[in-house]
């Protein structure tokens, strides 16, 4: 009867791993919050309404800021937060352009999320963007509403979350 159980657990755990769902205890922390609304951003990041209190953000509550150049194209500072600012636009049905800040060089991973039901079991990922050592600065992402197979996603909301270190922000981008 043991071995039989183990067997059950085991063909479990490979369909989840097959149908691309991660054990919800290993996702980002912020994945596990409400997945409701969006912050809507116009073509070129103009906000339109309310910002969604769940969505974007940095990863020590200060504003990051989002300059590079003057001007006049003198570089001017790195910015002083992790920061995963609002995409835009937002909603789409084309793509959308995603930012983020760096202060210093690290690990980053910016990985889109689909889920199936409630609950954070059924967040599963659909789009890896970047992941990788990335320097100090601001950084801009093209996505164009597809999984990592090229496959256009269907509507919805999905989740996009920043993972630096042992910190995540996540923010929702509704395709439609």
């Amino acid at each position: 009867m043991r071995d039989r159980h183990l067997m059950l657990i085991g063909l479990v755990l490979i369909a989840t791993v097959v149908a691309g769902a991660a054990p919800w205890r290993s996702l980002p922390p912020c994945l596990i919050d409400k997945w409701a609304g969006i912050t809507a951003a116009d073509d070129v990041g103009n906000l339109l309404g309310p910002e969604d209190p769940n969505d974007w953000g940095c990863m020590d509550g200060g504003a990051g800021g989002l300059s590079v150049t003057s001007a006049t194209g003198v570089p001017l500072p790195p910015p002083t937060a992790v920061c995963l600012l609002p995409a835009f636009p937002n909603p789409t049905s084309t793509g959308t352009t995603l930012r983020f800040t760096l202060p210093s060089a690290s690990p980053v991973s910016l990985v889109a999320y689909g889920k199936k039901g409630n609950g954070p079991q059924g967040a599963f990922p659909v789009r890896t963007l970047v992941a990788g050592e990335m320097a100090a600065g601001v950084y801009t992402v093209l996505w164009d509403g597809s999984d990592d197979r090229g496959v256009r996603l269907a509507g919805g909301i999905y989740r996009v979350a920043m993972v630096v270190g042992a910190n995540c922000v996540c923010g929702d981008v509704e395709i439609r």
